[in-house]
This record gives C-alpha cells, structure tokens and sequence, in this order.
C-alpha cells in the first residue's frame, strides 16, 4: 500500500490520499461532486499483480433511494457503454456496492478542461477560438461530449 500523498514508484499514476476500499476498487481521491453523484480517483487491482487507476462515479447516497435517479444513472452507463471513440473515457464496470451505484471508468491523466477554462479566464486569456472551436468539433465526433480532459483532446489534434 502507498502512503497517502506520496506517489506509487511501480505506477505512473497521481499521488494519492487517505484511501477506502469500495467492493473491488480502492477509493483514494475525491475528485468531484455534482448534483447526481461523486467522482472519486480509485485503484483497481486484481490476480497476478494486475493494478490499474480508474474512476468510479458514485451515485449519492440520498439519491440510490429514488427510483428516477437510479434508472437514469443506469441508462448513463448503458449508453456510454455504447460509444467507442478515442476521446471519450471507456466503461469498465457497472455494479451496485451496499446501497450505491456506481460507474468504473477509464482514468485518463491530465488536467481538467474546466480548470484549464477558468485559470485562463481568470488570468485574462480565455480559451482561443481555435481551441474552442477543437473542443465543439470532438464533441460533435462523438455525439455527445462529456467531461474530457486536455490531454485526450490534444491526442486527436497531432
């Protein structure tokens, strides 16, 4: 096990935090949370030393008792599951762990577009419209965009 904050020398991933384990999965960040679930950095590991970050999207506890919001986290993870395309994180795993739903999801490091938005807007330097105009083009590619971060979104620009 790491200690928290201190990074992983057999992994490349982030440094991580106090950590709790989740079913299969090792919840070792927060990274987020919205209005319909948490977002939480976590390590995947398995037989013969198979380890792995991903994601888990978390359903709200107060909400895993309502009936609208679990079908529509549901339907979330199946239609997600159905795109295929370099820039949108892939679904590894849809399961229920006690009383919450959740999400594991391709980890993709890099920084997060809305961080990158905001810092520039504060700094007086929005987004070019070149740039701009990237991010609309790749969320029309795939339909629907999500969350992505820069790194993937520079991916398609090389």
């Amino acid at each position: 096990m790491v200690e928290p904050g201190k990074q992983d020398s057999a992994s490349s991933g982030p440094a991580i935090g106090p950590v709790k384990r989740f079913g299969r999965y090792t919840l070792v960040k927060k990274l987020a949370t919205g209005g319909m679930a948490e977002i939480w950095l976590a390590r995947q590991r398995g037989l013969a030393g198979f380890n792995r970050f991903v994601v888990i999207k978390k359903i709200l506890s107060h909400l895993s008792e309502q009936e609208t919001f679990v079908k529509m986290f549901l339907d979330e993870a199946r239609t997600s599951a159905q795109l295929n395309h370099p820039n949108v994180v892939q679904i590894y795993d849809l399961g229920r762990e006690s009383d919450s739903y959740y999400i594991a999801m391709e980890f993709i490091a890099g920084e997060n577009l809305a961080a990158i938005a905001w810092r520039g807007m504060k700094r007086g330097r929005p987004l070019s419209p070149q740039f701009a105009a990237r991010i609309i083009f790749v969320g029309r590619t795939v339909g629907r965009s999500r969350s992505f971060t820069v790194t993937s979104l520079l991916k398609t620009s090389s």
